[in-house]
């Protein structure tokens, strides 16, 4: 029991000596050591594996993303049907794979510039009309659509021979063999050799072509009594002055036209003037003359 002492003041408690005071022992907690479970490691391992798994994934994918962001180096040619054959499907097929691989931005989807394809084609063949290069979005295999242009003229330059199509372009030349038994071709001879006459090269202007397409498509239909359809054997181009001799192979007469003037009046006069003549039994002996505008030459 406590004692309190009588005098003044706090109250203060005395203590007995040889009593035991009752205490409380506090002892420092020691680190505890985690006790990690067989089902703690085995998620553990689980969630390694898992995202090793995930990034192979996404290696993968961006891999076909990046092939499939490319093209191949062997293009597909298409040739449109009813095309004018100048020359094997093969050659066309080299060269583009050619030019594949000169550049690897050539083999790229984003980076492919297909206007430049298409002329560095067309600038190789001179016969392709049109040359159309599609990228595909799926696969790599990039497809080219070529459309060849069609021959209209077997040309004469001095000792030399060349194929001209409708554009009035060079687009073969030397042995032109195969393209002999095309009916639709007009022979044309230079009065005077050219010294530009390389394949590729334009040769007649549009006007010039145009007349010589008038001349195929007409000249045949003029049916003289005795003598049937007119039929065009080779037309004597002078290139300095532009005037053209149209040679008959079922006449003794030829006709003088040139290509500055109207092609269709030009034409037009010539008919309607030897079918005149040829019911009145007077057909020209020596040549018929259309050049001048309203008027006609016959000797």
């Amino acid at each position: 029991m406590r004692k309190y002492s009588k005098t003044r003041g706090p109250r203060r408690p005395i203590f007995s000596l040889g009593r035991k005071i009752p205490t409380k022992k506090y002892y420092r907690s020691t680190d505890e050591v985690p006790n990690v479970s067989r089902e703690q490691k085995s998620s553990s391992i689980k969630t390694i594996i898992s995202n090793i798994i995930n990034w192979v994934i996404v290696i993968v994918i961006a891999g076909l993303l990046l092939k499939a962001s490319t093209l191949s180096t062997r293009p597909i040619i298409k040739m449109q049907k009813n095309n004018y054959s100048y020359r094997n499907i093969k050659e066309y097929q080299l060269y583009s794979e050619k030019i594949m691989k000169e550049s690897i931005f050539n083999r790229s989807k984003l980076f492919f510039k297909s206007k430049k394809f298409e002329n560095n084609i067309k600038q190789k063949f001179p016969e392709l009309s049109s040359v159309n290069a599609v990228i595909p979005l799926a696969t790599r295999d990039l497809t080219v659509f070529i459309q060849t242009s069609k021959p209209t003229v077997k040309l004469i330059n001095g000792g030399e021979s060349g194929l001209v199509d409708g554009a009035g372009v060079l687009v073969d030349k030397g042995d032109l063999s195969t393209y002999i038994n095309n009916r639709n071709l007009l022979n044309v001879s230079f009065t005077k050799p050219q010294s530009n006459f390389t394949v590729g090269s334009k040769l007649f202007t549009k006007e010039e072509m145009k007349l010589l397409g008038l001349l195929n498509n007409e000249v045949p239909k003029i049916k003289l009594s005795g003598i049937g359809p007119m039929k065009i054997g080779v037309i004597k181009f002078n290139i300095t002055n532009r005037q053209m001799e149209i040679h008959l192979t079922n006449t003794q007469f030829y006709v003088k036209i040139n290509t500055h003037d109207n092609s269709r009046e030009q034409v037009g006069a010539l008919k309607a003037t030897l079918l005149q003549l040829d019911r009145e039994g007077s057909l020209p002996t020596k040549y018929i003359d259309v050049r001048v505008p309203g008027r006609v030459f016959v000797l």
